[in-house]
């Protein structure tokens, strides 16, 4: 059983003492998992650039058919036999440096990126060893950063940023909209009309489909909706999406306060809730700021831009913060047939 996950990795280290030696260690294991395929069940693409005391090894994925392929390694200061011996050194080598970046799919029950580093990343390497990683889990975002800054160490999760931050930004691409409120059994019909109304009007300015039948199952005495849930999500025709293509920050607001007014009415009788709308700047040169919907610590909705390259950053320290791999593991441990060994090299 395996996820999706995109991610992009950049690792320094000043191998010096035994704190900084163990962490290379754990680095090189690293390395050695992505060249041989530990727990990974296929690549869309793998790149890597190892630096070691100045002389470089580049790392491509090459692609044989469906789900197989290698990662060939290149160099113009060593052999082929040199590279692999470099890497199964890694710790005797004094100035590391580690680029990755890559998107596949990945086995659970075995960590990569921010879930395997942020476990090894300890105050005793501050000073030799930076850390930085983007990640996005199936359709979450995260990233997260180990560095010094002015004699401080910055650890932890990168927060996203208020969307008022980001309004000099005037056209964004649509990437997807998915809005999904799963409702009590029961809600009043002045709460249901409340929210019809509201979605029908996002859903006619915007060229969305709304998902809200009062009884779906067809058992109800009529003193009461029962609806299930609510669910907005773009329109598709002849397996394309017809929804606006590009949006001024302007119509995002309003996208964003129609959908608020939604989540807001039918608040108190929501059980859970999935939002996952996505949009980026459409001009290349603002990099790779995303806008998203999420529910801060108020349960309050709100709109917000992840950036994880953002000259200014905010940081969740590590305890708050659980990702979609992490959460749904802890939910499967008790899944028998989850939880037996397999061999790696069926895995691998």
């Amino acid at each position: 059983m395996s996820y999706y996950m995109r991610a992009k990795e950049a690792i320094t280290i000043k191998n010096v003492n035994e704190d900084t030696r163990a962490f290379t260690i754990s680095v090189k294991k690293y390395i050695q998992d992505f060249l041989q395929g530990v727990r990974i069940e296929s690549f869309y693409n793998f790149s890597m650039e190892l630096s070691v005391d100045d002389k470089v090894i580049i790392g491509t994925y090459i692609a044989e058919d469906y789900r197989k392929g290698v990662i060939k390694l290149e160099s113009l200061q060593f052999t082929e036999e040199g590279m692999h011996k470099v890497i199964e050194n890694l710790e005797f080598h004094e100035k590391i440096s580690l680029n990755l970046e890559y998107s596949g799919f990945f086995f659970y029950f075995y960590h990569y990126c921010i879930s395997r580093f942020r476990i090894l990343l300890d105050e005793k390497l501050k000073g030799y060893a930076t850390y930085f990683a983007n990640e996005q889990q199936e359709d979450a975002l995260t990233a997260y950063v180990f560095t010094e800054v002015d004699g401080e160490l910055m650890m932890g999760y990168i927060d996203d940023h208020p969307f008022d931050q980001y309004k000099y930004i005037n056209e964004w691409k649509f990437i997807r909209l998915e809005f999904v409120l799963n409702l009590e059994d029961e809600i009043p019909w002045d709460v249901y009309y409340d929210a019809l109304e509201t979605a029908n009007e996002v859903a006619e300015e915007f060229d969305l489909i709304i998902y809200f039948d009062p009884n779906p199952m067809e058992d109800s005495d009529g003193s009461s909706a029962k609806p299930g849930g609510m669910e907005i999500e773009t329109r598709y025709e002849n397996g394309h999406s017809i929804h606006k293509e590009v949006m001024t920050s302007d119509e995002i607001e309003e996208y964003y306060m129609g959908l608020k007014k939604i989540y807001n009415t039918l608040r108190d009788y929501t059980k859970d809730s999935t939002f996952d709308l996505q949009l980026i700047p459409l001009d290349k040169k603002y990099g790779e700021s995303t806008v998203v919907l999420k529910l801060n610590e108020d349960k309050e909705l709100v709109l917000r831009i992840f950036d994880p390259y953002a000259e200014e950053l905010y940081i969740i320290p590590d305890d708050f913060r659980v990702s979609r791999v992490n959460a749904l593991e802890e939910a499967m441990k008790g899944w028998e047939d989850i939880q037996i060994p397999m061999d790696d090299s069926f895995l691998e």
